[in-house]
């Protein structure tokens, strides 16, 4: 039982660990944009 919920609780901390790192591209992805479009 205690193996079940260890399983279950690192999915989640793996999930919630890809959905941050999704928001940290998306946001570093617009900070180059940026960054580019004013260079220019």
């Amino acid at each position: 039982m205690l193996q079940t919920k260890d399983v279950a609780d690192s999915g989640l901390l793996t999930h919630s660990f890809w959905a941050f790192v999704l928001v940290q591209l998306r946001a570093m992805t617009v900070l180059i944009v940026v960054i580019l479009t004013y260079q220019c």
